[in-house]
């Protein structure tokens, strides 16, 4: 479990960042909770939105939240945190968006404000929202000028800086010759217009209308929201429950209270008002409403996950006690005439809340139901094992895997005067492929390592980074001090990892007294470049990053 001082709080929704061990969760009666991190307020779990105002006086409900997966590291400046997104139920009742819902590039310490739309409005208890991200988008029509501060030839590797967001995140590119406008050099001023490949989409989906945002990063303006659905134009009359995006996000799936499916296309190439506003007479948008109940659905639709690699797979989960059908899954989702059919199978009749389709095997089935979590190792097959892990019998309302692997990249520039580095850490992701439930009774749960499926659970004990291990000099040379502080005397196993999640280094210490202890790691045969201290103490885990710079 990774909510020490909430394992009896009652989630609605989950969001996961970059890190192991962070989560936002909707809460009832709580609040939108943080848990994790470095910071001691942050880590008891408080209301992010912060308690006692007047708009939302303590005993609020939490709502739905989304983390990007962006987070920076400085020399001398320290950590820029990623942005987050957060949002409340409407108590007290009041349909304007913006008293509600919120982004911070601080981890709400504080909030911009500029974010929503005039006029951007939802009375309903919850607010759908989610993030998608993509660091090699080859859709992308945005593009950004490279300045060149030295000498260039064609086949020259350079860092190009993203322009879609505040953090200008950097990404290798490959100057060509048709780069070079067919000449042998790129002089120093010289400019090159490069595809932006980091790209970003915010979708928000409120009654009868559906949001998207390209800008929701870029914290120095005020977001440009084109409306990709809506009654009006496309037939949307629902009030939406849930959401999800195919991979390539050219297609969002739209599950609503009254038990309709849509599916909303064309998305990837909607970059500007033209194209992705449903108002401009040149909108490619388009929205469908699939059926798939002979003679309609009246089950709220729950939950909906797109499998990663195949946008085609859909799976589909439905509440509302006395039925007979809770989970559908199709196999042509995509197609002009999508098949869904029931892969209830032997599961027993109840309420659906949440659903998985496992990144690595995309034919496994993860859903959490009103009585826990249930596995299908092939969902065409509709065989249901029920999951048989401390998370118990309760039910499951949100389940999330990370679908996003990026490794760290890391920026030096150097001090003309005195050649000191200067160190920009743009911080990979750790983990890819873990899964994390959010549960109505017992808190926020996290099963296993990178990779692996709910039945490989490991309970997360306390740890902040920095309250179990402390790396220093960071950037490292030729050795690495590891200064530990255990709560208990214990064998310590710690091991280095490189941004490919290989292991390059480890060292077993027995019998580590309790209290602060070193271990000396000689990394001189290492290469320069980012690398992950994983350290297990017993029970406890801690993890940490240092930068070899030679």
């Amino acid at each position: 479990t990774l909510n020490k001082f909430f394992n009896i709080s009652q989630f609605y929704t989950l969001d996961i960042s970059n890190k192991l061990d962070e989560v936002i969760g909707g809460a009832q009666d709580i609040g939108t909770v943080f848990i994790g991190g470095n910071s001691s307020n942050l880590s008891n779990g408080s209301d992010i939105w912060n308690f006692g105002s007047d708009l939302f006086p303590e005993g609020s409900d939490g709502g739905y939240s989304a983390f990007s997966n962006i987070r920076k590291y400085e020399t001398n400046i320290g950590v820029t945190p990623p942005p987050i997104f957060y949002s409340k139920s409407p108590l007290p009742n009041d349909p304007v968006l913006d008293l509600r819902m919120r982004r911070s590039n601080s981890m709400a310490f504080d909030y911009s404000s500029t974010f929503l739309k005039d006029g951007m409005s939802n009375d309903n208890f919850l607010t759908p929202m989610a993030l998608w991200e993509s660091f090699s988008n080859e859709n992308s029509r945005d593009s950004v000028d490279f300045i060149a501060r030295q000498k260039y030839v064609a086949g020259d590797n350079i860092i190009v800086r993203s322009d879609t967001n505040a953090y200008n995140y950097p990404f290798d590119y490959t100057l060509t010759a048709e780069d070079l406008n067919n000449e042998d050099t790129l002089w120093i001023g010289d400019t090159v217009r490069v595809k932006d490949i980091n790209s970003t989409r915010l979708f928000l989906a409120t009654k009868e209308k559906i949001w998207m945002t390209k800008e929701a990063l870029n914290f120095a303006k005020q977001p440009e929201w084109f409306l990709i659905s809506d009654d009006d134009n496309s037939g949307f009359i629902d009030n939406p429950q849930c959401i999800a995006y195919t991979a390539d996000a050219n297609y969002l799936f739209v599950g609503t209270q009254e038990g309709n499916l849509y599916r909303i296309s064309n998305l990837a190439l909607a970059y500007d008002f033209q194209r992705a506003d449903v108002t401009s007479p040149n909108c490619i948008v388009a929205t469908d409403i699939i059926e798939f109940v002979e003679g309609g659905n009246n089950q709220v639709i729950t939950s909906i996950s797109v499998d990663p690699l195949d946008g085609n797979k859909v799976l589909m989960t439905l509440g509302n006690y006395g039925n007979s059908q809770y989970v559908y899954y199709s196999s042509n989702a995509l197609s002009e005439n999508p098949d869904f059919s029931s892969v209830q199978g032997n599961l027993p009749p109840m309420p659906v809340y949440s659903s998985l389709l496992e990144m690595a095997e995309g034919d496994k089935a993860i859903i959490g139901t009103d009585q826990g979590i249930w596995v299908s190792e092939d969902i065409a097959n509709s065989v249901w094992v029920q999951d048989g892990s401390e998370l118990g019998s309760i039910p499951v309302m949100a389940l999330k895997q990370q679908q996003t692997f990026k490794n760290s990249f890391t920026v030096t520039i150097y001090d003309p005067v005195t050649n000191d580095p200067f160190h920009e850490i743009y911080e990979g992701i750790e983990n890819t492929g873990v899964i994390y439930a959010a549960t109505y009774g017992r808190g926020i749960f996290r099963a296993g390592e990178a990779l692996v499926g709910i039945d490989d659970h490991e309970e997360f004990v306390e740890a902040p980074v920095n309250s179990l291990l402390d790396i220093y000099p960071n950037p490292v040379v030729n050795s690495a001090n590891i200064k530990i502080y255990l709560n208990e005397s214990s064998d310590v196993h710690v091991m280095i990892f490189d941004m490919n999640g290989r292991i390059v280094q480890s060292v077993n210490k027995n019998n580590m007294k309790k209290g602060e202890n070193s271990i000396q790691v000689n990394v001189s045969d290492l290469k320069k470049g980012t690398y992950i201290v994983k350290l297990v103490a017993g029970k406890t885990v801690g993890t940490s990053k240092f930068v070899i710079a030679k």
